[in-house]
């Protein structure tokens, strides 16, 4: 699934999220409307097709602060599922967030 498919969806806030997730994101200081921000102005940076029980992706984007969020989605093409969202770490990421460092 490519970037304007999670956007139509997100537009139409079809968004869906497990207690798990919510609390999660709670202590990550991670709102929806971070996620939304940067479904809307991020990439797709991974692809995780074999994952269940819809494939999943990784998207870099801004969150409403401008920093940079990481938000691992997937979708049954009516739902966005929020599996988890996280800021990244510039100890693992390169310098754009975008790719992991090698090591």
């Amino acid at each position: 699934m490519e970037i304007e498919s999670y956007r139509l969806l997100c537009r139409d806030a079809s968004i869906a999220m497990t207690n798990h997730a919510k609390a999660r994101l709670q202590e990550r200081k991670v709102c929806l409307d971070d996620i939304e921000s940067a479904i809307f102005s991020g990439i797709i940076i991974e692809k995780y097709p074999d994952d269940a029980p819809f494939p999943s992706c990784l998207i870099a984007g801004k969150a409403v602060n401008g920093n940079v969020l990481h938000t691992v989605i997937s979708t049954d093409g009516e739902f966005i599922y929020i599996i988890t969202a996280y800021w990244p770490d510039p100890d693992r990421w390169t310098e754009e967030f975008t790719k992991r460092k090698e090591g």
